[in-house]
């Protein structure tokens, strides 16, 4: 596999994960998780 699109995979993941959405959608889960154990 070419090394340079690897770095570009995992630098798109890194802005992802810097990226509001990410943010959003860990929040959803945690809130769900929350609600689950009660």
């Amino acid at each position: 596999m070419n090394i340079l699109l690897i770095l570009q995979i995992s630098e798109l993941h890194e802005n992802f994960i810097k990226s509001d959405t990410y943010f959003y959608l860990t929040k959803i889960e945690k809130s769900k998780y929350k609600y689950c154990k009660k």
